[in-house]
């Protein structure tokens, strides 16, 4: 079995700014997250006392490990090129006397948070599909007769 996270977690850096028109709320900075965790692989007990049956599992869990790491790269790549332009002239809020300032930070993030998500998603869904392609009875089928099992 593998373990990761395809998560993302954003954090922002807020700035105010006043001049004498009033003053608003920016975010300064956005950092995005994959996952919190590394990859992590384990194996049944009862798997390592076969040599061959646990080079074919570990070679298939590796296999949903490199699908992860091709869906981290996408996913920063597209961050880096993309979200820039998603989100240009929506990261700020005046701070009318009706508008907190927490509403206005809520209002931010949520602009933010659903333009990581245009991007995300897509590169999720194909990694998840990748995954599903060989978790498959016939495809365990054919790992498992490497072993002659």
């Amino acid at each position: 079995m593998t373990k990761f996270d395809r998560d993302t977690h954003v954090t922002f850096q807020w700035e105010k700014i006043r001049d004498r028109s009033g003053s608003c709320i920016r975010v300064k900075e956005i950092q995005v997250m994959i996952g919190e965790h590394q990859p992590n692989i384990w194996l049944a007990p009862s798997i390592t006392h076969n040599a061959c049956l646990r080079e074919v599992v570990l070679a298939h869990e590796l296999e949903h490990v490199a699908h992860h790491k091709t869906y981290s790269d996408q996913l920063k790549r597209a961050l880096n090129r993309k979200l820039r332009f998603l989100i240009r002239g929506r990261m700020h809020l005046p701070l009318a006397s009706s508008t907190s300032e927490s509403a206005a930070k809520k209002e931010l993030e949520r602009r933010a948070k659903l333009a990581v998500l245009k991007l995300q998603k897509p590169l999720e869904h194909a990694a998840r599909q990748k995954d599903r392609r060989i978790d498959t009875p016939q495809h365990y089928a054919q790992e498992l007769a490497k072993c002659g099992l």
